[in-house]
């Protein structure tokens, strides 16, 4: 199973977008704590409700994420896949993120098709500003989380097929697939 395999799953499981989005958000937890860039990069890792410097409620970010320096990134996941990434769609994001314990922000997005204005507002927002698209979904079979994750979430009769095939893309690869830029 590649990364649009498992969005296509979440996508026939969950069909109401904002249900799908919250399912999204503890994989977008898990990839930053297990990419072979990103574990690097940060140290700590958190769902908004669960960091312990959160100053309200959900109000547009996903995870904070610390990196090794101590600085506080703010993360917003996007599940759009094949939708576009509109302004309005990041702006209670762009907003939380100017908050002075932020240091920049990260969109870790399922769709490359991010409006130009959505851009310019991050650009603009006087903080780094980093995306991570669908190319840097870099799944490592022998992390146990993402195996129980799919345990926990696949039905039982599927198990098999879907870890067959992570173990055939793993050997596949052979590369970094990593696109990184900033805004």
């Amino acid at each position: 199973m590649n990364f649009d395999e498992f969005i296509d799953y979440l996508k026939a499981r969950y069909p109401e977008p904002t249900i799908r989005g919250k399912k999204f958000e503890p994989f977008a937890k898990w990839f930053l704590q297990n990419d072979s860039v990103y574990r690097n990069i940060f140290k700590k890792v958190w769902l908004w409700d669960d960091w312990p410097g959160r100053w309200g409620p959900d109000a547009g970010i996903d995870l904070i994420a610390e990196d090794g320096e101590g600085k506080i990134w703010s993360v917003q996941s996007k599940n759009y896949y094949e939708n576009k990434i509109v302004k309005k769609g990041i702006d209670s994001f762009i907003a939380q993120s100017g908050h002075k314990d932020i240091s920049g922000m990260y969109l870790l997005t399922t769709s490359d098709n991010i409006s130009p204005h959505s851009l310019r507002q991050m650009n603009n927002s006087g903080k780094p500003a980093r995306i991570i698209g669908t190319n840097e979904a870099n799944i490592d079979l022998k992390d146990k989380f993402f195996i129980d994750h799919i345990n926990g979430t696949y039905p039982a009769n599927q198990r098999r097929k879907i870890l067959d095939k992570l173990r055939k893309l793993e050997q596949d690869k052979g590369g970094d697939c990593h696109r990184r830029f900033r805004v």
